[in-house]
């Protein structure tokens, strides 16, 4: 019985506590909140305001806070800007938090798009600044661990991006790397979703036509030139038209003149795969090495120190493209080389599913 009330009185204590939150943050009234700008992602607030949330106590690296707080505010009509003050401070601090990624980029854009969907007092100009954040932000969240509990979520996330996109892509509010980035967004996020996770290949057509968009309104887009390389080669079959994809990317990368950037080594070994699907298996020989050679200088490299399971990877792929010359090399009947390539992929821990048959193709004893 004890423990009956002792629950009871915590459930009371807590709701207490988030519905005491909620009234704090209604005392600041629209004068106190009416200079904050329409910059999610923008964490510093004025004195007052800065003052205000000390004064609260409030713990921002509880991801209860969040989870609550959101609960109390989700279906009340308020003045924008006390969701856009809720997305602002939603940032844990602690770098060692395992809920950090999901405060900073689910919680910061659910305030966000609850600014958007429930505010009051919401000019357009400030509402078509804050999707601007929303897309490009969802689009950041797309890549990064511990945002999203499952892929519902995730597509709940996405309807909204959608309509805003469709909101903005005609605007003359942004230049023309802002739309093309729309176009590109609404592209991956139906790739992902209804394509990939779905299996709606009737989506295709419409995928293809925003990257289209996307590049034309910019033509130096190269991850829309990578996206949709990807798309042709892993879903069309189109491995020429993917390596027209890759070789512009590629060259995009190369202008920026950083010798050992991630996109040379990713760029150079699709170029290799479409050249290995065409059958062009010297210009395929040209890549890999390329990209081995780029993966051997990540390991080399001067004066930088490498997590030790990055280098386990980078040796991983190294041996995967070994593997990948011993192919090119066999199909060009250089037994020689093909053997040779092959040990070497072994040597950097590369395991073919049948060891012996892989032996006896390359001819190696």
């Amino acid at each position: 019985m004890k423990t009956i009330l002792t629950t009871i009185l915590l459930l009371f204590t807590c709701y207490d506590i988030y519905s005491q939150y909620k009234e704090q943050l209604l005392e600041m009234d629209e004068s106190k909140i009416s200079k904050l700008d329409s910059y999610i992602y923008d964490n510093d607030l004025d004195e007052v305001l800065t003052g205000k949330v000390k004064d609260f106590s409030w713990d921002f690296n509880d991801i209860t806070f969040y989870q609550k707080f959101l609960e109390e505010i989700e279906n009340e009509k308020l003045d924008y800007r006390y969701f856009l003050f809720l997305s602002k401070i939603s940032n844990i601090k602690e770098s060692n938090n395992n809920y950090t990624n999901r405060v900073y980029y689910y919680y910061k854009l659910k305030f966000a798009i609850l600014a958007i969907e429930n505010g009051k007092n919401l000019a357009k100009v400030v509402a078509d600044s804050i999707k601007k954040q929303i897309i490009e932000k969802y689009y950041t969240a797309s890549f990064v661990p511990n945002v999203w509990q499952d892929d519902k979520e995730f597509k709940n996330y996405a309807e909204f991006v959608l309509k805003y996109i469709d909101n903005l892509k005609y605007s003359t509010q942004f230049d023309k790397k802002t739309i093309s980035l729309f176009y590109q967004t609404k592209a991956d996020i139906i790739y992902e979703i209804y394509i990939l996770t779905e299996g709606n290949n009737t989506k295709i057509s419409e995928v293809l036509t925003n990257y289209k968009m996307a590049l034309s309104e910019d033509n130096t887009n190269w991850k829309a030139f990578v996206s949709r390389g990807k798309l042709r080669f892993y879903r069309l079959n189109d491995y020429r038209g993917a390596l027209e994809d890759y070789k512009e990317a590629l060259s995009l990368e190369n202008k920026k003149k950083f010798p050992l950037s991630p996109n040379l080594t990713t760029f150079s070994f699709e170029i290799g795969e479409c050249y290995l699907k065409l059958k062009k298996y010297s210009d395929a020989i040209n890549f890999y090495n390329k990209t081995n050679t780029l993966y051997l200088g990540k390991i080399k490299e001067p004066n930088k120190k490498i997590r030790v399971i990055d280098k386990e990877i980078y040796t991983k792929y190294i041996g995967i493209f070994y593997f990948k010359l011993a192919n090119c090399y066999y199909n060009l009947k250089n037994k020689k080389e093909a053997c040779g390539y092959f040990k070497k992929s072994l040597t950097f821990g590369y395991s073919p599913d049948n060891l012996r048959e892989s032996m006896s193709i390359f001819n190696c004893n």
